[in-house]
């Protein structure tokens, strides 16, 4: 049985992701969605709800707020696992480099950094590095994020 396979109970099964693979997303936080974000999370920031006082700080305008960003990132890792398979997520760190402007257009990338079988859980331990950047390559949030994915229901 090589690396890349686990054996199941019911046969040999090869993980669904393969070591610098990389997924990619386009996200807008919008001036609504800043807003309606902080407020859900008690985030009273007014950099994230007061535009005339969002104007006046050196971002010109509302940020997202970095638990909005985090949220959407990891919110796009878990799209892209269980696309293929079920899965728990193990640990997730963020860096938050610089602001997320209203209205900014970002991407979101994750790359497979690691693919390790978990013979004892059936599965494999993926771990993923991430970045949401925007437009002109500046990284606003660079992340890495944990799961177990094995084959099944959860």
């Amino acid at each position: 049985m090589s690396q890349s396979e686990v054996a199941t109970p019911d046969a040999v099964w090869p993980c669904p992701f393969a070591v610098g693979e990389t997924f990619d997303s386009d996200v807008v936080f919008d001036a609504a969605g800043i807003r309606s974000f902080a407020t859900l999370v008690g985030d009273t920031n007014p950099l994230h709800h007061d535009e005339a006082f969002a104007r006046q700080s050196r971002f010109g305008k509302l940020i997202a707020c970095g638990a909005h960003t985090s949220s959407i990132m990891i919110g796009r890792t878990a799209g892209i696992v269980t696309e293929r398979t079920a899965s728990l997520g193990m640990d997730m760190s963020y860096r938050f480099r610089r602001a997320v402007l209203a209205d900014e257009p970002m991407r979101i990338r994750w790359t497979v950094a690691s693919v390790t079988p978990k013979p004892s859980h059936k599965g494999y331990v993926v771990m993923f590095e991430g970045e949401l950047q925007n437009a002109a390559g500046e990284v606003a949030v660079s992340a890495s994020a944990t799961s177990l994915v094995f084959p099944g229901m959860i």
